[in-house]
């Protein structure tokens, strides 16, 4: 089993992927005021 969290902010998507076996991994993805939908979208 597997939980993919996100935290959606003004500055930052953090982004975080839970699996029993392994742990939690975690990323940060900024988020800058010139990027567009579609570039968030490629991003994720």
């Amino acid at each position: 089993m597997a939980l993919l969290l996100f935290d959606i902010g003004n500055t930052n998507i953090k982004i975080g992927l839970y699996r029993r076996q392994s742990g939690l991994s975690s990323y940060v993805l900024p988020t800058p005021r010139s990027s567009t939908a579609d570039q968030l979208g490629l991003d994720l």
